[in-house]
């Protein structure tokens, strides 16, 4: 089972610049024994899990309706655990950089690329790189 809390925000500093960005928190506890999956701990044992990210947003960049948006945070991250060698040492970040198109009122583009570097917070893997494109449409 699991507690998990969650906080964000966005704020418009400016007609042209808004900002904002969440924070997650995760207490996971072992409903089960993790010794069942040869794991050195008890049923009850766990886990703090923490992520957050900051974002930034150009709205009319380039025309009404049009925004040019940046995310940069931190993937879900164990922190503290009751499983002895059950952590994550290194640290992934999400880059993200898009840019949405508005064809009319009712329908936007949004191309755009993401990197998450140092997968399952491990180093030794190679970034990960996204193409990104999504197309909205309202009814």
């Amino acid at each position: 089972s699991a507690n998990a809390f969650g906080l964000q925000f966005s704020y418009k500093l400016s007609d042209r610049l808004l900002v904002g960005g969440w924070a997650n928190y995760t207490n996971a506890i072992a409903e089960s024994s993790p010794r069942d999956n040869g794991f050195d701990a008890s049923r009850g044992a766990d886990a703090d899990i923490w992520g957050w990210a900051v974002t930034a947003a150009l709205p009319d960049l380039g025309g009404l309706g049009n925004q040019l948006n940046f995310i940069f945070g931190q993937p879900p991250k164990l922190t503290d655990n009751d499983i002895p060698d059950r952590s994550d040492d290194d640290s992934a970040f999400h880059i993200e950089l898009s840019y949405r198109y508005r064809i009319d009122d009712r329908i936007f583009l949004t191309p755009g690329v993401l990197v998450i570097t140092s997968p399952e917070h491990n180093d030794e893997n190679d970034a990960i790189w996204l193409g990104i494109i999504r197309t909205v449409f309202l009814l």
